[in-house]
């Protein structure tokens, strides 16, 4: 599905009985805007935000992720919600790791998948 389709980025307000819809709703999104695969851990990521990849399954990669951390912090609300991004920055993704802010915003509410 092309990444140019008109949808707004669900956005989460921090209830913990509105997590499990927007989380599904969420995936959804990222499913529509090709980057699904940033938000579980990917061996294709470079080691570091800096680097350029080598190969296309690399730069779709980096793609992805950097869609993922951007769609994240625009879902997300509260200041305890935009906490979760600023953990997953390091000096080796700045930018973050949209598969860290997964896990940690569903451990959070202890959403198993």
């Amino acid at each position: 599905m092309s990444d140019d389709t008109s949808i707004k980025v669900p956005v989460f307000d921090g209830n913990s009985k509105n997590f499990m819809m927007w989380w599904v709703r969420f995936k959804a999104f990222a499913v529509m805007k090709n980057f699904s695969r940033a938000l579980t851990e990917d061996a294709a990521l470079p080691a570091e935000e800096s680097t350029v990849p080598a190969d296309d399954d690399a730069k779709l990669a980096k793609k992805a992720n950097e869609t993922a951390m951007a769609s994240l912090t625009m879902a997300f609300k509260t200041d305890a919600m935009l906490n979760i991004i600023l953990r997953s920055m390091t000096t080796k993704w700045p930018g973050g790791l949209a598969h860290k802010v997964s896990q940690s915003s569903r451990n959070s509410f202890s959403l198993k998948i």
